[in-house]
């Protein structure tokens, strides 16, 4: 992903997106994961492990980094959520 003083974007297979800040309406954020919601059907998910550290640079000091410049940067606070895989459905039992 990347960011500048308007927005978020990120780069996939070689398609680029841009969202300015007050396109998300909420912001969580996970032990793995920063979600970014745009509305109920989309959101733009950094993953902490991608959060590139500079050579001296610890990954937890990045991404303390980015969690400082989203709420600097997002109109609403980020809400910590604990992350559920999904687990497998069990048939019901008659």
């Amino acid at each position: 992903f990347r960011s500048d003083d308007t927005g978020l974007g990120s780069t996939e297979s070689g398609m680029q997106s841009h969202y300015d800040f007050d396109a998300f309406t909420s912001a969580y954020e996970s032990q793995e994961f920063f979600y970014l919601l745009l509305d109920s059907r989309h959101a733009l998910i950094l993953a902490k492990e991608g959060i590139e550290a500079p050579e001296g640079s610890s990954q937890e000091r990045q991404v303390e980094q980015m969690r400082e410049f989203l709420k600097e940067k997002l109109p609403f606070p980020i809400q910590y959520i604990r992350q559920k895989l999904p687990g497998k459905k069990q048939p019901k039992q008659k």
